[in-house]
């Protein structure tokens, strides 16, 4: 992963990835060297895994189908417990009684992932002036709004954002 950042990116204090199972922060000095790294629990709430199954849930074919449909909200966002499946579940079936449109349940969806990154891995307060951010969710544009909002930084993303840990391997 940081070999494909090194490979695409001049410059980066941080470096966010979002993928599958997990999700995390790797931070760099001023020099540009390795200095933490903080991540997710094992659990798999929170993370494009997460959005695969809420997506399912609702109806789409593909989370992107779901990334679409949150881009395009005009209206209220619902609040969805993105910390656990089972409780987003139940945010869901409450969101869509409520009368929610589907694309503000996909944007409240969206948006809880964010802040459960946000709640997870920035923590310290000390928030990477230049963010790559890679892995899958990458590329959900909504999501990086909403991340973006939370921690005040620009996340830098790029068409292979999801492809960086590949890319990586291959250049290595």
């Amino acid at each position: 992963l940081i070999t494909a950042v090194e490979h695409f990116h001049e410059k980066y204090k941080g470096i966010l990835f979002v993928g599958g199972e997990n999700f995390g922060l790797i931070h760099f000095n001023e020099k540009g060297q390795y200095s933490g790294f903080r991540s997710s629990s094992s659990c798999a709430a929170g993370t494009g895994s997460f959005l695969d199954q809420q997506a399912k849930r609702l109806g789409f074919s593909s989370v992107a189908e779901l990334s679409a449909a949150a881009a395009k909200n005009s209206g209220e966002i619902p609040q969805i417990a993105t910390r656990c499946a089972v409780f987003a579940k139940t945010d869901l079936i409450h969101a869509q009684q409520e009368g929610y449109s589907i694309s503000g349940i996909c944007d409240g969806l969206c948006k809880g992932l964010a802040k459960n990154i946000v709640d997870t891995v920035f923590t310290d307060n000390k928030n990477p002036e230049t963010l790559i951010f890679a892995g899958g969710v990458a590329l959900n544009t909504t999501v990086v709004k909403h991340l973006e909002e939370y921690i005040g930084v620009t996340a830098i993303t790029s068409e292979y954002s999801h492809l960086y840990g590949a890319i990586g391997a291959a250049l290595l």
